[in-house]
C-alpha cells in the first residue's frame, strides 16, 4: 500500500503541475519511509533470539568456574 502511495505522488507531482509538485514528492517520500521502517521492523522480526537454554548453561558453567576459584583461594 505504501509503495503504491509513493508511486501515485509521484506520478501526481508531475501531473498536477508545479505549484503541488513539492507537496507531492514529499508525500511520496513519506511513503517511501513508511516502506523502509516496515522492511527494517520485518528484518529485526525474523531474526532468531539466542536459547535460553545454552545461555543458561553458559551463565551455571561460569558460575561453577567462580567457585572453583573461591574454593582455591580459601584452600
Amino acid at each position: 500500500m505504501a509503495l503504491g502511495g509513493m508511486v501515485v505522488f509521484f506520478v501526481l507531482a508531475f501531473v498536477k503541475g508545479k505549484d503541488n509538485r513539492l507537496r507531492y514528492f514529499a508525500m511520496s517520500g513519506g511513503c517511501l519511509a513508511a516502506i523502509i521502517v516496515i522492511a527494517l521492523m520485518g528484518s529485526s522480526i525474523g531474526e532468531e533470539a539466542p536459547d535460553t537454554e545454552d545461555v543458561t548453561a553458559e551463565a551455571s558453567g561460569e558460575e561453577i568456574e567462580d567457585e572453583e576459584k573461591v574454593k582455591q583461594e580459601e584452600g
